[in-house]
């Protein structure tokens, strides 16, 4: 192979892994995509309530029974967000949630 043939492959390859990489840095949630949640509740003989509210609606507050407990435990945090490496770790638009004993975890 001469330079000029080797110089070329090499731009092309640059550009094809370039496409790539731009293709998906850019995997980003379409504004109307349609996204959802589901909570699984396998906590043992325990209720699980739960609260789902974004910065434009409020859900309101919602449970589930296995039993009645009275264990009481209370945490805060986000079970979906838009941001890419969530929805890659999620599996996409449809994020399962499982609630635990030993905590709650979602299903990749």
């Amino acid at each position: 192979m001469n330079q000029r043939t080797i110089s070329q492959l090499s731009s092309f390859c640059l550009v094809i892994v370039l496409a790539f990489g731009i293709s998906s840095a850019l995997t980003v949630i379409p504004k109307f995509e349609k996204n959802h949640v589901r909570i699984v509740n396998n906590l043992d003989n325990s209720v699980l309530f739960y609260h789902c509210k974004s910065k434009d609606n409020d859900l309101g507050l919602s449970f589930w029974y296995t039993n009645s407990s009275k264990i009481k435990l209370h945490a805060v945090f986000d079970v979906f967000t838009t941001a890419v490496e969530f929805i890659q770790d999620c599996g996409g638009y449809y994020c399962i949630w499982i609630a635990k004993e030993d905590g709650l975890t979602y299903i990749m």
